[in-house]
């Protein structure tokens, strides 16, 4: 089967909604025998391909060819090829042609706000009353974190591998991140037939909380909140350690009424944090325990590689 020519008859071009461009060309095609097939036609190198740049617009990528015999000619096919740009997504057609797990995973982002309880405002402002008492509970002033979704196709499901991650902190540097800053919100698997085949779409759900140093409001040191792993819990409780002054120490109630039943600020050594009789100011900052609340597992693992251009959280 040889190819005696391939003509253009026609071709048209314009504007579409959401600025997309939009590219149509006709060819006629003729061949030295009936037996041609249409994959022949479409393959024989003289006609535009799936996925390619049109002449005039190298964003326009040919997302059709479709190829029809001619109903009074068997020896003559008719081609018709469009080209689009979509210049709100710039999705490349050629992708959907590539076996499923090397296409480009997608990655989408959005910011949400995380609580984060501290003792003092944005602008270092310790939170206390008129009367100089810490508020209880200690109010959230939130940071900004970054919940990042990636979608990509995968050939297996291995869903005891994946639990490992379930919940989970990142143990290594990850996006930019350092460890316990990531935690892994869910990884939802679907499975979908294409290429004739069965492929799962695995969807990685992934929450950035940055770790950030505060200052404490007494004497100005600092300590680092936020992050999942470890997490922090402010040192306080219903009751504190009192020494009688010859070294012997029992746990009680604070003599102060003001805390019956509420939650007294402790020193690290759990004693009450004691105020100054005549100014009411507390001695000594308040104090976040450390606590390992989640697994960890290493990210790079799991090999979730950004598109070019992306910069980590």
């Amino acid at each position: 089967m040889n190819i005696i020519y391939v003509r253009r008859v026609d071709e048209a071009g314009g504007f579409a909604e959401h600025g997309k461009n939009q590219f149509q060309s006709h060819f006629v095609v003729k061949t030295d025998s009936v037996a041609c097939t249409r994959s022949q036609i479409l393959l024989c190198g003289l006609l535009p391909v799936y996925g390619g740049p049109h002449p005039e617009n190298t964003l326009a990528r040919c997302c059709k060819v479709d190829a029809q015999r001619h109903r009074d000619n068997p020896l003559l096919w008719n081609v018709t090829v469009e080209w689009n740009t979509d210049m709100l997504s710039r999705r490349d057609p050629a992708d959907d042609q590539k076996q499923p797990d090397l296409r480009r995973a997608k990655w989408s982002a959005n910011f949400v706000n995380l609580p984060l309880s501290r003792f003092t405002d944005l602008k270092g402002v310790t939170l206390m009353d008129k009367a100089g008492n810490l508020f209880d509970p200690v109010p959230d002033v939130p940071i900004v974190g970054d919940q990042i979704t990636i979608r990509r196709y995968e050939a297996s499901c291995d869903r005891a591998w994946q639990r490992t991650f379930a919940n989970t902190a990142n143990s290594d540097a990850w996006m930019g991140n350092e460890a316990g800053e990531a935690l892994m919100l869910d990884i939802k698997v679907d499975e979908e037939y294409t290429q004739g085949a069965y492929w799962f779409v695995t969807v990685y759900e992934i929450l950035i909380k940055p770790k950030i140093k505060v200052t404490l409001p007494i004497k100005g040191k600092s300590q680092t909140l936020g992050g999942w792993d470890p997490e922090y819990v402010l040192n306080a409780g219903p009751k504190c350690l009192v020494g009688d002054g010859v070294g012997n120490v029992t746990l009680k109630t604070p003599n102060d009424d003001f805390y019956d039943g509420r939650p007294v600020l402790l020193t690290q050594s759990g004693f009450q944090i004691e105020r100054d009789k005549t100014t009411g100011a507390y001695k000594d900052d308040p104090y976040f325990l450390e606590f390992t609340l989640k697994n960890t597992a290493a990210f790079s693992d799991l090999d979730l590689i950004p598109p070019s251009g992306w910069i980590g959280a």
